[in-house]
């Protein structure tokens, strides 16, 4: 978390978001105006600041490419980040950000969209090299399995999808019989529909639950995935290729921001917090208006 804070925009942050940072910005950012801090993102962050500060309405932004320089070069960063106003009876005070680097987890999807890419056209141009391909598959970051006639048998699983049902053994048997537990959830049916429309199917964040161990409780886990239908020379669908990751981390994550980011809104204003600015050249300070009653008196005759 990170707090700009008055017309400097001058910075607070806790641990969490130091460790973004890098060594050479912390510990100097704390207490910096933050336009000296962020100048090289500015032309990026800085409307989005000012429209806070101006009266505009929260904003939250995924997957959002941001780079920065830290550790002695420039690095490209994605966050996934929330702003939202600080304010009082004579208006807003400053911008809490909620955050996070989300660099590891945008990289990885697109090496899938790469490899996915790779797998369109190799099907379509090159059938006679499907062993070539299932080495390059086994090995991918996001999971993968080819599923064969309107039964959709496995003929194909990778390492990324053994390990996402619990290295169970599904190789030769129909999902239905080797992913009992999803009956009822809906991916059944849609994998009818892909066979029989020949028409690929998207989804992201969607809900599943999975026995991972033999005897154990459904775990819910969180997976982007798509459909694609296997079209042969003839037009006719022979098949269903399926790919996508795990995102369960990243979507807890960004649940418990978006949880974090409302409890310390509701905290400050449950907290009867008072702002006040100082005006050092004529040594007179302005309260905000709650001010006698936090103090039980009015604080500039105190």
């Amino acid at each position: 978390m990170f707090i700009w804070w008055g017309p400097d925009l001058i910075q607070f942050y806790n641990d969490a978001y130091r460790k973004t940072m890098g060594p050479e910005r912390h510990p100097s950012a704390l207490g910096q105006p933050g336009r000296e801090c962020w100048h090289e993102v500015w032309p990026i962050i800085g409307s989005q600041i000012e429209s806070i500060m101006a009266g505009g309405p929260p904003t939250w932004h995924e997957d959002q490419h941001v780079p920065v320089t830290r550790h002695g070069r420039r690095e490209d960063v994605w966050w996934t980040y929330g702003y939202s106003p600080i304010q009082d009876s004579t208006g807003v005070r400053g911008v809490l950000v909620v955050c996070n680097d989300i660099t590891k987890e945008h990289l990885a999807k697109d090496e899938l969209k790469r490899v996915n890419e790779r797998l369109a056209v190799e099907i379509k141009c090159r059938q006679h090299e499907t062993e070539r391909l299932k080495v390059l598959f086994q090995q991918a970051p996001g999971f993968m399995c080819i599923l064969r006639g309107p039964q959709h048998v496995f003929e194909f699983a990778n390492d990324a999808y053994m390990r996402l049902v619990g290295n169970r053994k599904v190789l030769g048997r129909q999902i239905r019989d080797a992913l009992p537990e999803t009956e009822g959830q809906g991916f059944f049916e849609l994998l009818d529909q892909v066979f029989m429309a020949g028409q690929p199917f998207f989804a992201y964040e969607v809900p599943i639950l999975l026995q991972r161990n033999p005897g154990t409780a459904l775990t819910q886990l969180f997976i982007d995935f798509v459909y694609q239908p296997i079209i042969e020379s003839d037009g006719t669908v022979s098949g269903i290729f399926v790919e996508g990751a795990d995102v369960t981390e990243k979507k807890h994550a960004q649940d418990e921001l978006r949880v974090s980011q409302e409890r310390l809104k509701g905290g400050m204003v449950a907290a009867r917090m008072t702002v006040w600015d100082w005006d050092l050249a004529e040594g007179k300070g302005v309260f905000s208006e709650n001010a006698p009653e936090i103090f039980g008196a009015d604080p500039e005759k105190l």
